[in-house]
């Protein structure tokens, strides 16, 4: 590990961490929802203490968490949850930028300060997302799956201008059957 590149990092699973995603200036890290049980049993052992009783519901929803990798800019640690029932599903990284799809299939748009700068709701099904210095690669279903084949294409965003400008939105070849 480069120290003279970036700090040390502790990473607490505080909320179940299931997904992650890293480059050079930080590491995003995201926890899927859980469903509530609202049995009266529950309700009973939840009662001891009231800041547990805060940290057990804020760990059904799901977190994304942001932790830089250089202490020195001003770029701090940053938590963002999700509310009602929105769970995060794939995210990717770029330069100053991180997006997260949700189950809602809205791509969220945050810079590395924690703002939300975006929100993009994408009409098909997406599969994985990547992303690159100024640009988010989403592969997504075009069309229903016929005869073991599932049609999709690639769109690839320009994050670097305001209006996140498609630069490519091409058919994806991919094996039949797979």
């Amino acid at each position: 590990m480069n120290r003279n590149f970036h700090r040390n990092l502790n990473i607490n699973d505080d909320f179940n961490v299931t997904m992650a995603s890293m480059n050079y200036n930080g590491v995003l890290l995201a926890s899927q929802a859980e469903e509530k049980n609202e049995d009266a049993y529950e309700d009973d052992l939840a009662d001891d203490d009231d800041m547990q009783d805060e940290m057990f519901k804020r760990k059904k929803n799901s977190n994304i968490q942001f932790k830089p990798f250089n202490e020195w800019k001003d770029v701090k640690e940053w938590n963002y949850e999700l509310k009602n029932g929105e769970s995060v599903e794939c995210m990717a990284t770029g330069s100053g930028w991180n997006a997260v799809l949700t189950n809602y299939n809205y791509i969220r748009i945050f810079s590395n300060n924690g703002i939300q700068k975006d929100l993009i709701c994408h009409a098909h099904p997406i599969v994985t997302m990547a992303g690159y210095e100024n640009f988010l690669a989403i592969v997504y279903q075009s069309g229903p799956a016929f005869n073991g084949y599932q049609p999709m294409r690639l769109k690839v965003l320009n994050m670097s201008t305001r209006d996140n400008r498609v630069l490519l939105d091409a058919d994806c070849a991919v094996t039949p059957s797979s």
